[in-house]
Parts: C-alpha cells; sequence; structure tokens
C-alpha cells in the first residue's frame, strides 16, 4: 500500500496571498515535497 500525499494552505491574518505545503507523512516523518505562495490580486485582497 502506498502511503498517501496531504496538501496544507494557510492565509494569514494580512490576507496578501495563499500559501500551499505538500507532504508526505511516513512512520511519523514529515517531508516537504513542494511549497508555493501565490499573492492575491489587488481588488480581492481589498475586498
Amino acid at each position: 500500500m502506498t502511503n498517501p500525499y496531504y496538501i496544507g494552505l494557510m492565509s494569514g491574518t494580512s490576507v496578501d496571498g495563499i500559501d500551499a505545503a505538500l507532504v508526505d507523512i511516513n512512520d511519523g516523518k514529515i517531508k516537504c515535497l513542494a511549497t508555493k505562495s501565490i499573492a492575491f490580486d489587488a481588488p480581492l485582497r481589498n475586498a
């Protein structure tokens, strides 16, 4: 059986964008496979 990957998403209190992380959790060990930060456009930030 293969281990599933997990995706975490977060937007902080500044609401300037969103951060994402792809991780593999195996035997209690966390391995970060990829991260991405995307800034929100001004109209969305100011909504």
